[in-house]
């Protein structure tokens, strides 16, 4: 796999960002609108409190990160998506729970690890189907 900014076109590299923004966008509201009945996050988010600004922000760079790779296919596409999903969540779990105390429940930080494997596996997949489809 090597990291390609823009050895793609520039406009195949806007597309692929903005499709797998906005897929991870979708997934990210689908996941915190069912989050409130699973309790993963009891204590530790008040979800009425979420600035949509900052998270779409997130998102971007999350986005960034799952569109550089030129892979070979779906499947190493979605492997790539998964390990940026873990360092990432991993990271920012650790760093959370290094802060606050309401972070520091194993049930959240696995799960919100979880969940950050399967939202950028997913989403480097969408990114290479993306790709795949229109060019």
């Amino acid at each position: 796999m090597e990291v390609v900014l823009f050895g793609d076109a520039v406009h195949e590299t806007v597309v692929k960002f903005v499709t797998t923004l906005g897929c991870l966008v979708v997934l990210d509201t689908m996941w915190f609108s069912s989050i409130r009945h699973v309790r993963v996050y009891e204590g530790a988010i008040d979800v009425s409190e979420v600035s949509v600004r900052y998270a779409v922000l997130a998102r971007v760079w999350l986005a960034m990160g799952l569109c550089v790779s030129s892979t070979g296919g779906v499947m190493e596409s979605a492997a790539w998506g998964a390990f940026v999903g873990a360092v990432v969540y991993g990271f920012f779990n650790g760093n959370e729970a290094s802060l606050r105390v309401q972070w520091r429940r194993p049930t959240t930080m696995v799960a919100d690890v979880a969940w950050g494997i399967v939202v950028c596996a997913f989403g480097g997949w969408f990114c290479h189907g993306v790709h795949f489809l229109l060019f």
